[in-house]
């Protein structure tokens, strides 16, 4: 599976109305550009959970885990290995 890939999907498909886009760098800035908003973030967090079949705890969801699509990716990578 192509997490990076999937990841980007989902991050695009879970962006605020009117800031639909086709493409987002890896390593944009989400939090802090407005590209993710906590209602976008708590659909985000939904979608990755049923995406990976990962569980996401209030510790998981933080700045840092969710600051760009690389890091969504690592934090995305971490849970399927703790599941292994």
């Amino acid at each position: 599976m192509d997490v990076k890939g999937t990841v980007q999907r989902l991050v695009l498909s879970s962006l605020p109305t009117g800031q639909k886009r086709s493409a987002i760098d890896p390593e944009e800035d989400l939090l802090v550009g407005g590209v993710i908003d906590s209602v976008s973030l708590v659909e985000l967090v939904a979608a990755l959970e049923g995406e990976f079949d990962i569980e996401l705890g209030d510790e998981d969801v933080v700045m840092d885990n969710f600051q760009t699509v690389t890091a969504i990716e690592g934090l995305v990578e971490s849970k399927r290995q703790d599941a292994i």
